[in-house]
C-alpha cells in the first residue's frame, strides 16, 4: 500500500504505520515519520505547512472520486474512457460536499398575463316607454276662430305651434370603472429550510485509515 492510501478499517484504532482519517493535525518537522505523508497530501485536507497539516477527515463521510465523471454512456475500446452520457459535477480534491439532512423546499410559478387592458360596457333594455314632452310654446286659438280641442276631421295645428314631439323607445349605454392593466400572479408553497428526516442510503459505520 503506497503512502497516502486509504482503506476502510473495522477496528477502533489504527494499526502501526497507519493513521485514523479523523482530521488530526500533524507536524512532520517534529515527527519526521510523517514527512512522506506530507509530500503526498500536503495541506489539501487542511493546515498551512509541513509543521501543521491535517489528515483527511472521513468521520461520518464517504470518499468521492475527484474530477468530472462522464455519468455513464457507451463503453469504448478496452482501456478507453466511456463516451457519451451527461457530464457530472467537477469535484475538487479535498472539497467538502453533501448534507445528510433532507431539505424542505418551495415551488414558485407565474401565471401568464391573464387580463389585457380592457373596459366593461353594457346596455340597459328599453328603460323608458314612449312618452310625450310638454308644449315648446303656446298660441292663442281665438285668433283662428275654433277650439284646438274640438276640431273635426282633417284639422291641423297652425305651423307656429310646437308640441315638442314624442320620444321613441330608447336605450342607455353605460361604461363601468377604469381600465385594468395587464398583471400576473406569483404563488409560493412551503418554505426552504433544513429538514429533520433522514436522507441517506443505508450504511455500516467503520473507520477509514491512511498509510503514513
Amino acid at each position: 500500500m503506497p503512502t497516502g492510501g486509504l482503506i476502510p478499517f473495522a477496528g477502533a484504532s489504527a494499526p502501526s504505520g497507519w493513521l485514523l482519517c479523523n482530521g488530526a493535525s500533524l507536524n512532520a518537522t517534529a515527527s519526521p515519520e510523517y514527512a512522506a505523508l506530507f509530500s503526498v497530501i500536503g495541506t489539501t485536507y487542511g493546515g498551512s505547512s509541513i509543521a501543521a497539516f491535517n489528515v483527511p477527515d472521513l468521520r461520518g463521510r464517504s470518499p468521492m472520486g475527484a474530477g468530472t465523471g462522464t455519468g455513464g454512456g457507451t463503453s469504448g475500446a478496452a482501456g478507453s474512457v466511456p463516451a457519451g452520457g451527461v457530464g457530472l459535477t467537477n469535484r475538487v480534491l479535498g472539497a467538502w460536499v453533501g448534507d445528510e439532512r433532507s431539505q424542505n423546499h418551495n415551488h414558485t410559478g407565474t401565471t401568464s398575463g391573464h387580463s389585457a387592458d380592457h373596459s366593461h360596457s353594457g346596455t340597459t333594455s328599453n328603460p323608458s316607454a314612449n312618452h310625450s314632452h310638454g308644449m315648446g310654446r303656446t298660441f292663442d286659438t281665438s285668433a283662428y276662430g275654433w277650439n284646438i280641442f274640438g276640431g273635426g276631421a282633417g284639422w291641423t295645428l297652425p305651423a307656429n305651434s310646437n308640441t315638442g314631439g314624442v320620444s321613441e323607445w330608447h336605450t342607455h349605454t353605460l361604461t363601468t370603472g377604469g381600465v385594468s392593466a395587464n398583471h400576473t400572479h406569483t404563488f409560493t408553497t412551503s418554505a426552504y429550510s433544513a429538514g429533520t428526516s433522514e436522507n441517506m442510503m443505508p450504511a455500516l459505520v467503520t473507520n477509514f485509515i491512511i498509510k503514513t
